[in-house]
């Protein structure tokens, strides 16, 4: 998905180049295009008729040549459609050429024995024919130039919505600082060594889930509403500059890790606050379960991990290491609704946090292991933040 980001910014930023150039405003062309026509006709119109008897044959070729020119011009850059462009030039053409052709001069030099040679009509109207045809070519162009312009833009907002979605994505995936890194090099991994690494398990989810009962949809809804309720501590300031959330596992474990951002020896006692917090969340939301209780299991182990990202197509952020084996066993080895511990988490919390000895639990891979639960906070445990409401 961070490889697609990469293809998006570089389609945005192709759409944006076909914008580039900037249009002139509408008004500035049409005054521009107003000084084409009026002046050189002015100036010519006068000329022709103070000195229309001083006037060579070649000089009138000349003034008439810039007259179409002039017409030619003040036409191109006139911003309207094509046929008021037209109906303007003819308008212009019956109203100039009585006024020019008529002249003294004008007939000594465009007569054959007194008859008006059909040269000039005939040029008219081809040059009429050509303005046209110059017109619609023009017109056709800023047409295609216009609807090529709102496509760029379509597709250039369709490239950022779909830039922000796959942030989202990414942002609800990933950490922020792992995100960020990944933006630069393309690759993440880290080794960590004091990482506080807790697993919270929802025991009786299988008694709750009837596959008959709507295939089971309604039963995955709550359960999506109880794991985000847990999301939204993340949300609380005290949290969200060192708890991290890492996956829900098997559908209903959830599991989170702090340390990884912030190498501060404090991050335990407040990973351990979330803990009692996620109590709270599900001791509020089971007043609205409609008389089925929710039981969980909490484990936390502090340790050494490895964290990174695997995959591209669909990237994961995931730690590894014996510190998250050993968490994972505090869960399945506890019990409902206690927070299981080994000796030296308790001894890290013990500053500010209250233990109770539970004995030797035999634990895969590692033995019979002395495990103690965390029972509460010393000196007055402090009240949560007040629990989010549920969606039910």
């Amino acid at each position: 998905m961070f490889f697609y980001l990469r293809r998006l910014n570089l389609k945005s930023c192709g759409a944006k180049n076909s914008r580039n150039a900037k249009n002139v405003p509408w008004g500035a062309r049409n005054v521009i295009s107003a000084a084409l026509l009026v002046l050189p006709v002015a100036l010519i119109a006068l000329r022709v008729v103070m000195e229309r008897d001083e006037l060579s044959c070649h000089g009138i070729d000349i003034l008439l040549s810039l007259l179409l020119s002039s017409f030619l011009h003040g036409i191109n850059f006139l911003q309207m459609l094509g046929l008021v462009k037209i109906l303007v030039l003819v308008l212009l053409l019956c109203t100039l050429s009585p006024f020019v052709c008529y002249t003294e001069r004008f007939g000594d030099c465009y007569s054959n024995n007194g008859q008006l040679v059909w040269d000039i009509p005939i040029c008219f109207a081809l040059f009429a024919l050509l303005v046209c045809l110059v017109v619609r070519t023009f017109e056709l162009r800023i047409r295609l130039n216009f609807s090529s312009s709102v496509e760029a833009e379509k597709d250039q907002e369709l490239h950022r919505k779909l830039r922000d979605q796959a942030y989202w994505l990414l942002e609800n995936l990933i950490p922020t600082h792992v995100l960020k890194e990944l933006k630069e090099s393309g690759v993440y991994h880290r080794d960590h060594r004091n990482v506080a690494v807790c697993f919270a398990s929802i025991v009786n989810f299988q008694d709750f889930f009837d596959a008959k009962w709507k295939h089971g949809h309604d039963s995955i809804r709550i359960l999506n509403e109880l794991i985000s309720d847990i999301d939204e501590l993340l949300d609380v300031p005290k949290y969200s500059d060192h708890v991290e959330k890492i996956k829900t596992a098997l559908g209903c474990t959830y599991m989170a890790a702090s340390g990884l951002v912030r190498e501060d020896p404090s991050h335990i006692f407040i990973m351990m606050d979330f803990i009692f917090d996620i109590k709270e969340v599900l001791k509020q939301f089971n007043k609205y379960t409609m008389g089925f209780e929710f039981q969980m299991k909490y484990g936390c182990h502090i340790g050494s991990v490895a964290s990174g990202v695997i995959g591209q197509s669909a990237p994961m952020f995931d730690i590894w290491g014996d510190t998250v084996n050993l968490a994972s066993r505090m869960v399945s080895t506890g019990e409902i609704g206690k927070i299981q511990v080994l000796e030296e988490t308790a001894q890290a919390l013990a500053p500010h946090f209250t233990t109770e000895k539970r004995g030797l639990v035999y634990v895969k891979g590692k033995g019979d292991i002395e495990t103690f639960y965390v029972t509460g906070k010393k000196h007055g445990l402090q009240p949560a933040p007040e629990a989010p409401p549920s969606k039910l």
